[in-house]
């Protein structure tokens, strides 16, 4: 089972193009929407580093089968679009094309199951999660399966906050799926398991959930997710109305759901491996002091690190990008096969 393929997609943008960002100032005009923690620079911003990417893949991934780069279809000019197990998809080959273009990255990542060849197992990538040492394929898949952890909770008590208002749509899609007490005592040896650790086999205990029929919330990794494109597919089979509603927004809007309802369906038809996942993956912030975002990524006590982009003025995000860049310089002083 494990030498079955186990591709790599990663959704990128480049928030310098000149024609791009035209399209965007056009649209969001039209929606009037000052909320810029939704659709404000630092969700489109480049901050060059989509080269280290490709280098921790190669140099720590080398087992990877395709990586399916997915774009409006601008591209970087150093990448070497011709290597072999690189394949650029448009937006135009997987979003249906009335809901185009698209700068929100809930409509894009809910349409990655139409990749052409994409293969049945797959990872999930933002263009912000790295890979910074080696790491085996049977930390995304064991036995043809995901591997997930269950991490059962109360819901976030912020209901204002746009991250809790998407996750309470992805919550009420499942729990109009799925019976949370049938769900548990089915597979209950997966949501309650030694790997997981105390502390959230306690919290999942204290939700009590096989005497429940919804669930409360489940613990959301910000990293990379191995996926099944089958459950994706039986998502869109099921709740084609939700989703395309999500695909409809033009920009991130308050009543998405987003790629973890694929996450969570997995979870609970059983359909995962339990494994430890936030002992795989550092998350920093571009907030945090750059001295400690610097020696993150050359300690790399962990094989992937998330670095989050968030609220920076223009002065601070210059500074950062250019301290950043430099730790990736000297993870990764040589140029990949991926680029020219």
């Amino acid at each position: 089972m494990q030498n079955q393929a186990i591709d790599f997609v990663v959704l990128w943008v480049d928030g310098k193009d000149p024609e791009w960002k035209k399209q965007r100032d056009f649209y969001a005009e039209q929606i009037n929407d000052d909320d810029s923690f939704r659709n404000g620079n630092e969700r489109f911003r480049d901050w060059e580093q989509l080269n280290y990417w490709f280098r921790g893949v190669e140099q720590f991934a080398p087992w990877v089968n395709r990586i399916h780069f997915v774009t409006c279809g601008h591209l970087p000019g150093w990448i070497d679009t011709k290597h072999p197990k690189l394949h650029i998809v448009r937006h135009d080959e997987i979003i249906p094309k009335e809901y185009l273009p698209t700068f929100s990255s809930r409509a894009i990542e809910l349409c990655i199951k139409n990749i052409e060849g994409l293969s049945e197992r797959f990872v999930f990538f933002n263009d912000d999660m790295f890979l910074v040492s080696p790491i085996p394929e049977t930390v995304f898949f064991k036995d043809g399966l995901p591997c997930c952890e269950v991490g059962l909770g109360s819901f976030p008590t912020n209901w204002q906050h746009f991250w809790s208002c998407m996750l309470l749509q992805d919550m009420q899609l499942i729990n109009r799926n799925f019976i949370s007490r049938e769900v548990v005592r089915r597979h209950w040896r997966k949501f309650f398991c030694p790997v997981y650790g105390y502390r959230k086999n306690k919290n999942a205990v204290l939700q009590l959930p096989w005497r429940r029929e919804s669930f409360s919330f489940f613990w959301t990794p910000h990293a990379p997710v191995p996926y099944l494109k089958s459950v994706h597919e039986e998502v869109w089979e099921r709740e084609k109305d939700s989703l395309l509603k999500t695909c409809s927004h033009r920009f991130r809007s308050f009543d998405d759901v987003n790629q973890y309802v694929f996450l969570w369906w997995q979870i609970c038809e059983g359909k995962f491996t339990p494994a430890r996942a936030e002992t795989l993956s550092a998350y920093v912030s571009v907030l945090d002091d750059p001295e400690i975002i610097c020696n993150t990524i050359l300690k790399h006590e962990r094989p992937i690190l998330c670095i989050n982009d968030t609220r920076l003025n223009e002065n601070e995000f210059i500074e950062r990008k250019r301290r950043i860049n430099q730790a990736f310089d000297a993870l990764f002083p040589e140029k990949c096969s991926f680029e020219k």
